[in-house]
């Protein structure tokens, strides 16, 4: 019982902190809609077990995808497929390996940048700049998104 609270009240935390960040960008209501899919059935359980056998941080206290079950990987699939502020939804993955980001729609990248930053905020984690910085080369963004982004970011 004490991972569901847990598990529940970073989900509300997190949220609480999208939407401050979204009413900055001019977005609140996407702000307070902001990860609701967090709280399906589908979402929970995998959520609240990978939290009840101690996460999936390594060493160095990366998200190691090796510590993840199947279950909590379809979940993240899920989530970012029914969440199009997530880079990962607008995707398109060919036959031949190819994989193309398509142009995401200002309010979705709005979303995404509120995303960044209120996670960013967590003690446990590095500043946005930072964290960009380290992890442009794999985030697979269409070209018209990542300039906005980036302008977004400097101007910050």
């Amino acid at each position: 019982m004490q991972y569901y609270i847990k598990y529940f009240a970073s989900v509300l935390a997190h949220k609480k902190a999208v939407f401050v960040e979204a009413w900055r960008l001019g977005i609140p209501l996407r702000g307070l809609l902001h990860d609701w899919s967090k709280l399906t059935p589908a979402e929970w359980r995998p959520r609240t077990n990978a939290m009840r056998q101690g996460g999936l941080r390594n060493a160095d206290g990366k998200t190691d995808l090796s510590l993840a079950s199947d279950e909590l990987r379809l979940c993240w699939l899920k989530h970012y497929h029914r969440n199009s502020h997530h880079w990962q939804h607008w995707l398109v993955h060919l036959d031949d390996g190819t994989s193309y980001a398509l142009p995401m729609p200002d309010g979705d990248r709005r979303e995404m940048l509120a995303d960044w930053i209120a996670v960013s905020k967590r003690p446990d984690r590095l500043d946005m700049l930072s964290w960009y910085s380290k992890n442009k080369e794999f985030l697979l963004l269409h070209p018209d998104t990542r300039r906005w982004v980036e302008e977004e970011m400097n101007g910050k």
